[in-house]
């Protein structure tokens, strides 16, 4: 199973043709939406300049909205993995609420 955007859709018709042609193995494709959190910094490209830059020492480092980062916070996995469940997969792209991470967070270390 192969999981992409929904900015790749175009794309899945090239990649089973491809995979047809040279006789690979059959491909399930799984298209979900792109997911934006409110007040935070999620692009690829952005936290990186922050890494390279210095302004961070690193990926783990606790100001990054990373699960290492996250974790290095102090987050339990369990309160991280609950708020993964609580948001879903969804095709509509959608804005979160760090909120709902902080009151996972605060219901895993009850």
């Amino acid at each position: 199973m192969a999981t992409s955007t929904t900015e790749l859709t175009l794309f899945h018709s090239i990649l089973l043709t491809l995979l047809t042609r040279f006789a690979l193995a059959s491909l399930i494709m799984r298209t979900i939406s792109l997911r934006s959190a409110q007040y935070t910094v999620l692009s690829k490209r952005r936290l990186l300049k922050l890494v390279t830059s210095g302004f961070v020492r690193g990926w783990d480092d606790p100001r990054m909205p990373t699960i290492s980062g996250l974790r290095r916070r102090g987050y339990p996995a369990a309160g991280i993995n609950a708020f993964c469940d609580d948001v879903g997969v969804s095709r509509a792209n959608n804005l979160i609420e760090f909120r709902r991470l902080s009151q996972h967070i605060r219901v895993s270390l009850r």
